[in-house]
């Protein structure tokens, strides 16, 4: 299994170079990239059980709207003994600012879900949306799925 994880990282990372050689635009055009840390806390679908999360992602701008999550790494616990490692890739869309530098934003991830503890890996699906209250913090709300998992919470992001 984690043969299999592992080959999802690096399909995803292969993705990712490709897409930013295709995305290579002139020196004149101003682009957005920039490494967030997150870090979130949620409940899965039942309720009993809280999570915490802690990642990183390397978002790029194509346009002042429309941006790719190149790669999105982190690490879930799922209760005392429950680890996950994620690799994530995705789209990411933002609002035109409405209240001085404020601008809404949604983002959709696909990926791989590395739970430790079983040696299972699973499709990860990711959804979520939120604020940008600066170009270098965010605050949102993310559903995720992955096998028969639910989990909703919340997340914090900063960029360097």
């Amino acid at each position: 299994m984690k043969r299999i994880f592992f080959a999802a990282v690096l399909f995803f990372l292969s993705i990712s170079s490709f897409a930013q050689e295709r995305g290579a635009s002139s020196k004149n055009e101003k682009q957005s990239h920039n490494i967030w840390v997150e870090a979130g806390i949620g409940v899965l679908k039942d309720g009993d059980v809280t999570t915490g999360y802690l990642g990183a992602r390397y978002t790029k701008m194509f346009s002042e709207y429309i941006g790719y999550d190149f790669v999105k790494i982190g690490v879930s616990t799922y209760d005392v003994e429950s680890l996950s490692l994620e690799a994530l890739t995705g789209l990411r869309g933002e609002t035109p600012a409405f209240s001085g530098n404020i601008k809404g934003y949604a983002n959709l991830g696909v990926g791989c879900c590395y739970f430790t503890d079983s040696e299972e890996a699973s499709l990860k699906i990711e959804l979520g949306t939120g604020l940008k209250l600066s170009s270098r913090f965010s605050v949102g709300v993310v559903y995720s799925v992955f096998e028969d998992i639910e989990m909703a919470g919340v997340r914090l992001s900063f960029a360097f």
